[in-house]
């Protein structure tokens, strides 16, 4: 490959995109355009996207385009993919070969998971007060979030005391300080409810709902 390739100059500062990878800065997308246009080589170099964790490195030599698309987590699992593409100047091409690359990059990260987070939630007939004028929306029980159950799935990481990632403290219970994971915290949820959900997740199971308390995969949510 030409080790000589010209950066292109908008995409050395600042994010690349907006919500993803496609929806490049104006400035940002007309110097792609007259990139391609011009048929010379170039790359974007990695530019990312301001809302998700992800970026994506645009490379054109000769008669083809290298789209290359990095994603994280806040566990810092990484996944990865590259295609090629014969050159165009039709950005809606480009645009579509991101969005196929990006799924290809999860799919890898997603080999790469070192955990499974579950989500844990109450029934209640009471109204949160940012619903207090929903109850035609909301006539039975609400569902509301109340904690997080983080599974070590292994790996590499088997031998960590605490998820990767700065997000994250510990293994099991994320609201538990006290024991670090291994006591669920939440008001009113019985002993042996909370041991039978936090076994479920363990064991990697998919959603259960015990009385008015249930443990879904994040996956689910």
């Amino acid at each position: 490959m030409n080790t000589t390739l010209t950066q292109l100059e908008a995409f050395k500062s600042g994010d690349g995109a907006h919500c993803g990878l496609t929806d490049w800065y104006p400035d940002k997308e007309i110097a792609l355009q007259e990139a391609l246009n011009n048929k010379i080589d170039f790359t974007t170099g990695w530019y990312a996207s301001k809302k998700e964790i992800a970026s994506a490195n645009i490379t054109a030599v000769n008669d083809e385009i290298s789209i290359e698309v990095s994603v994280s987590d806040d566990f810092d699992t990484i996944g990865c993919c590259c295609e090629q593409i014969p050159h165009t100047t039709d950005l809606e091409l480009i645009r579509t070969a991101i969005y196929k690359i990006w799924d290809g990059a999860r799919s890898n990260q997603k080999e790469n998971q070192v955990y499974t987070g579950y989500v844990l939630f109450h029934w209640s007939d009471e109204i949160p007060e940012w619903h207090n004028d929903s109850r035609d929306r909301y006539p039975e029980k609400v569902k509301q979030c109340l904690d997080y159950y983080i599974v070590n799935t292994g790996g590499m990481w088997d031998i960590l005391d605490s998820p990767p990632g700065d997000n994250y403290h510990w293994w099991g219970w994320s609201n538990d300080e006290e024991t670090e994971g291994q006591t669920c915290r939440e008001e009113g949820i019985p002993e042996d409810v909370a041991e039978k959900l936090a076994d479920h997740a363990t064991s990697l199971g998919k959603g259960l709902r015990i009385g008015d308390w249930e443990i879904e995969p994040w996956e689910e949510d």
